[in-house]
């Protein structure tokens, strides 16, 4: 078995081998062309279609220029995928966005909206997603915060 899938679960690595099986490509990287975009789209929609989400889309006039994905639990909202167009940054549509967005979320019973973290430690992007919740300190930095010191411990010592 190759070095790379040591760590997966047993599962997966039978999941792999079958696709392996019958699968013939895969487009990534420079191979993906415009279509593939529409490919992409039509297919998270339908694995989205599974899924309590929301779309959010934010117009100027009649031009989208802000969007937001949010997958939905009872409680718990994650905003999962959002941009703005850069051209209409200035316009702060997306801080707006997320100020409306928590006014429907609470509207629908939802406690928690998770934005994520940032790349790094109090990175812009942190600071931005922690300015809308000023009393909230939540350390989640992507791979820098160890959720269970005692089993990091454990395997870095092995």
């Amino acid at each position: 078995m190759d070095k790379k899938f040591i760590e997966l679960a047993i599962n997966l690595t039978d999941s792999i081998a079958s696709a392996l099986k019958q699968l013939i490509q895969i487009y990534y990287g420079e191979s993906i062309r415009k279509e593939h975009i529409s490919i992409f789209y039509n297919i998270y929609i339908s694995s989205m279609e599974r899924n309590n989400i929301l779309i959010s889309i934010t117009y100027l006039e009649d031009i989208p220029i802000s969007s937001e994905f949010v997958l939905l639990g009872p409680k718990i909202a994650y905003g999962f995928l959002w941009g703005t167009l850069k051209e209409y940054y200035s316009l702060n549509a997306n801080t707006f966005q997320r100020g409306q967005l928590i006014n429907l979320l609470y509207s629908k019973g939802v406690e928690i909206y998770s934005m994520g973290g940032g790349a790094s430690k109090y990175d812009s992007i942190y600071k931005y997603k922690l300015g809308f919740s000023r009393n909230c300190n939540n350390p989640f930095f992507i791979g820098t915060y160890v959720h269970r010191p005692d089993i990091y411990q454990v395997i870095k010592n092995q």
